[in-house]
């Protein structure tokens, strides 16, 4: 009788096991078997963002896709991967969240030793340039070279646990359970090409510009704390650029664009010097670097500061819904769209002050003028100044 039983709840578990396996498997909330996207089951991933960088490290090694977008959560959000400059290709969004220019590096490294690429995008952002980031090392584990290019020999160590933890955790289990359950209740998820879709246009703008406003003035002087080298923050830059031109892929640079509201707060935070900096180290580098390969430098496009776009008129209460932003970093599709025309030679009806080709001979003209919008959009928002001011001042992010 005792073998029987033995034998009965060896049987169970084994059943029960293989069920949530099962389970876990179809639901696929982290998005790494590929599982088909069932409306109204697993369609929409519940907190697909905090296990990205589990997600896009296997989604490369599923799909071999030959061209990526990769940048900070602005790219993941605003770009497509399905937009027509990709149609010859097999794109694949890679961005994370506060990406480092020495991840984006990681990134196309794995990605370049699974498969060639021939097109990427890089969005760049500010934060992704500054001092005080760690490297993760779980993130390097699951990459399939080193920093240094050689096969990552503790790759199947890391897929094993990885491939563990998503199907038989208790973590996996509850995520697949409440992706099922909350399907309807979601407002923004995870397509099958890796942009984090919005699933309704219904945001509190409001609520979301003064947040993100005080986000940015408490990371602006946390960057504050650390010295600041540009040749030194530019050394990852470098080398993507350098890995570029190594295996001939088509570069695209794209300084993202962001609300007046973000460059204000860059501003008034003393960040400007820094942004500019960054800017002319870009150029120099882009140039240098084409020069040693002969070659024409890759285009880097920057859609920053103020335009007609970017000076959209901020909402002062929920429910005034806005056509270009979600809140002072984060763009939407339609402009994400735009961009993208305007980078790869689409034609596109664009505001003429929007994007413009960076080199080192249009540098200075291009300060000139975002100088200029500035003090324009200085001039008459002289309201919407002051309450940046204000937010900075409550934090004491600013005397």
């Amino acid at each position: 009788m005792g073998k029987s039983f033995l034998t009965t709840v060896a049987l169970l578990v084994t059943i029960g096991s293989a069920l949530v396996v099962s389970f876990n498997m179809l639901v696929d909330p982290f998005s790494l078997f590929g599982s088909p996207h069932i409306a109204g089951f697993n369609a929409n991933k519940m907190n697909f963002v905090e296990h990205l960088r589990i997600t896009n490290a296997y989604a490369v090694q599923r799909i071999h896709p030959d061209a990526l977008i990769i940048g900070t959560s602005r790219a993941a959000r605003g770009l497509s991967p399905m937009h027509p400059v990709w149609q010859d290709f097999t794109c694949y969004n890679i961005a994370l969240p506060g990406i480092s220019t020495y991840e984006i590096l990681r990134y196309l490294q794995h990605a370049i030793a699974i498969h060639p690429l021939k097109r990427v995008l890089v969005g760049l952002d500010f934060r992704s340039f500054q001092p005080g980031d760690t490297p993760d090392a779980d993130m390097e584990q699951r990459l399939n070279v080193t920093a240094d290019g050689e096969p990552n020999r503790k790759l199947f160590t890391a897929l094993l646990h990885d491939l563990v933890a998503s199907v038989f955790s208790y973590d996996a289990l509850l995520d697949s359970l409440q992706t099922v359950r909350f399907q309807t209740w979601q407002n923004i998820t995870l397509t099958e090409r890796g942009q984090w879709k919005n699933l309704s246009d219904q945001y509190n703008h409001a609520k979301g510009f003064r947040a993100y406003t005080e986000n940015t003035f408490n990371r602006y002087a946390e960057y504050a704390q650390y010295p600041f080298d540009a040749d030194e923050a530019m050394a990852p830059f470098r080398k993507i650029l350098e890995l570029a031109h190594q295996h001939r892929i088509d570069l695209r640079l794209v300084i993202l664009p962001s609300h007046a509201w973000h460059w204000e707060t860059m501003r008034i935070a003393g960040m400007e010097p820094r942004f500019e900096a960054i800017m002319a180290t870009m150029v120099q580098i882009n140039q240098s670097l084409a020069n040693k390969w002969s070659r024409p430098p890759f285009p880097l496009w920057d859609f920053s500061g103020y335009n007609s776009y970017s000076s959209e008129s901020v909402p002062s209460r929920p429910g005034q819904l806005m056509k270009w932003f979600w809140d002072p970093v984060h763009f939407k599709p339609f402009l994400g769209d735009l961009i993208l025309s305007k980078v790869f030679g689409l034609e596109t009806d664009t505001a003429a002050n929007f994007g413009v080709r960076l080199d080192a001979l249009g540098l200075e003209t291009r300060l000139a003028h975002w100088h200029q919008a500035e003090e324009t959009y200085k001039a008459t928002h002289q309201q919407d100044i002051e309450e940046i001011k204000s937010i900075g001042l409550r934090i004491g992010a600013i005397n």
